[in-house]
């Protein structure tokens, strides 16, 4: 049976949602456990994706095909059975001309039996020349890869098919499917507290056991040595003036493990990265269009419950992608229920760099590197950007976030003042 609540399901990256959360996690040691995963995950996402088609308005989803996506329209799908008032109208996908990067095949499997009108678009390199200085302005900061871009251009698709509200499949894997580092943070709590017993019961447990070691020595050093190689091949080309390995990152703690030991550690987390980011950078692409988004896996019971060390040993060994799976194997797809590789919106940004927009790219890159005032010199930048063109330098998104921020820096006019001069030391001889 279908209910509301009075929690807020209006959640914003600035929503008191978060501070809320903290304080109730904060006052509590143990939380009730009337009800088992299976049926709170059940009877939770049901109830608020209906409070969320309770809206009146058109309503449209962002499709991307992965699970979390696929759950969410057949969820609401189902729900419209039962209340034929409660319904979707859209759905909105980006998908690529080049089959490398095309998850339309998903998609379309998604969709099989789906009376939703469906709407697909297929961004290109082009479409990155004109419409990064608008982004970036509607953003507030540089960002690190061309997700808001197809962000973007399919909420201006749902404008364009007057929906006012777009359901989205958003920080589903942050809340449901970050085990290995919660797991990893109780190991680790045990181990620097000396408690040898449970240290010792939930290494055995522990399948990735390497992968454990080298989070461990990465949690030591605070540093991985990838990093370490990056900031010295930056430092030798462009001086320490800027950290390009963080260049874009939505949090200055991005390359380090975070801390997961409990549920204020672990929310303290979701304010920094990568759910707020997430959220942040959606519902700002929607706003560009007059779009309101809504995350139906960022609730607040939702967040609460699996936000708790008890539940990270509990079914199906902490992975809840199984979980959900496990839940709702009786409307999901078969073929996504059985995919292996996880689905997303992805972009074609790696053939658009590399060919079919490479000159294009570089002259972009020619045009915004004076607004740097001298952060980013062109020469080290260009010899990087034509060093992975040329493929000396493996592909990776720091072209973009190199690139971006030149963009921000002209957008925003942002000044860059005269390090201070440095103080005369006292000398007591002129006393």
């Amino acid at each position: 049976m279908l209910k509301t609540n009075n929690n807020s399901i209006k959640l914003t990256s600035n929503s008191t949602f978060w501070n809320d959360l903290k304080f109730e996690l904060g006052s509590h040691r143990k939380f009730s456990d009337d009800q088992d995963s299976v049926s709170f995950l059940k009877n939770n996402l049901y109830n608020i994706n209906a409070q969320i088609l309770s809206n009146k308005g058109k309503k449209g989803i962002a499709l991307s095909c992965g699970l979390d996506s696929t759950l969410i329209l057949k969820v609401s799908e189902k729900i419209n059975t039962e209340y034929s008032a409660l319904c979707l109208s859209n759905s909105f996908s980006a998908c690529s001309t080049n089959n490398k990067y095309s998850e339309k095949y998903w998609m379309d499997e998604s969709l099989k039996n789906s009376r939703l009108n469906s709407h697909f678009i297929f961004p290109e390199g082009n479409d990155v020349m004109q419409k990064t200085e608008a982004l970036v302005y509607q953003l507030d900061e540089p960002y690190h890869s061309q997700r808001p871009l197809l962000s973007s251009l399919f909420y201006e698709e749902a404008a364009k098919q007057k929906n006012q509200f777009v359901l989205n499949g958003t920080a589903a894997d942050a809340l449901l499917d970050n085990t290995t580092l919660k797991k990893f943070n109780f190991l680790y709590q045990d181990l620097i507290n000396f408690r040898i017993l449970p240290l010792f019961k939930k290494f055995i447990h522990y399948k990735n056991k390497k992968l454990f070691l080298k989070l461990l020595l990465k949690k030591a050093t605070g540093i991985s040595l990838l990093q370490f190689v990056d900031n010295l091949k930056m430092k030798n080309k462009w001086g320490a003036i800027i950290n390009f390995s963080k260049l874009g990152s939505t949090d200055s703690r991005a390359n380090q493990i975070p801390d997961l030991s409990s549920p204020i550690t672990f929310i303290n987390y979701f304010l920094y990265r990568p759910v707020q980011s997430f959220i942040n950078n959606a519902e700002k692409c929607g706003q560009m269009h007059g779009v309101e988004v809504y995350f139906p896996f960022v609730n607040f019971e939702l967040v609460k419950y699996f936000s708790q060390p008890s539940r990270i040993y509990d079914d199906s060994n902490g992975d809840y992608k199984k979980l959900l799976k496990l839940v709702f194997t009786d409307i999901i797809p078969e073929r996504i229920l059985n995919r292996k590789e996880k689905g997303h919106f992805t972009t074609a940004e790696e053939s658009w760099f590399l060919e079919t927009n490479r000159e294009e790219f570089i002259e972009f890159f020619k045009k915004y590197v004076p607004f740097s005032k001298g952060i980013i010199k062109e020469k080290g930048a260009i010899d990087y950007l034509t060093g992975m063109q040329s493929g000396k330098i493996p592909f990776n998104t720091a072209y973009w976030r190199l690139i971006c921020f030149c963009v921000w820096m002209k957008v925003f006019d942002v000044q860059v003042s005269e390090k201070p001069k440095r103080k005369q030391s006292f000398n007591q001889n002129k006393l």
